[in-house]
């Protein structure tokens, strides 16, 4: 009988935990790697005189309802009207009026903070900047309050 080397095993032990997938079935994503259905949002680059919020989930809604909402190329296009907090009490993502004027005809839409970045100039006005257009943040499904 022949001695088998180790490259050998391994290979073999690779193939057995290899998931058998059915003819037409897509193999799955590596852990982490993106999707093509959740593509990445483009770097949120900080405004003029103003700089990045390390730590956006200490804000208070205090801080944040009211922020003017930008969009990548620095235009106005909505404004913060509420936050979304986690069961621990910190923000986990921001509710905002799109377009519209004196509340008529906005869109509102729920945002993560994975398309949108938090700053805040010398003076401590904050900001929120949209990584989508205001086009994009329109086409987004509406934002439904939960029903308490």
């Amino acid at each position: 009988m022949k001695p088998l080397h180790l490259a050998t095993l391994v290979t073999a032990a690779a193939l057995l935990s290899t998931p058998v997938l059915a003819q037409g079935t897509p193999a799955p994503a590596a852990p982490g790697a993106p999707t093509a259905a959740a593509p990445m949002p483009a770097p949120v680059a900080a405004p003029a005189g103003y700089t990045p919020v390390p730590d956006h989930g200490s804000l208070t809604a205090d801080q944040l309802i009211g922020a003017a909402l930008h969009g990548p190329d620095d235009a106005d296009i909505g404004k913060v009207t509420d936050v979304e907090l986690g069961a621990d009490g910190r923000t986990t993502g921001l509710i905002a009026d799109i377009g519209g004027f004196l509340g008529m005809g906005s869109h509102t839409v729920r945002l993560g903070f994975d398309h949108v970045g938090v700053f805040s100039n010398a003076d401590g006005r904050v900001i929120a900047v949209s990584s989508l257009s205001e086009a994009a943040l329109k086409a987004l499904p509406a934002h439904e309050k939960p029903a308490n």
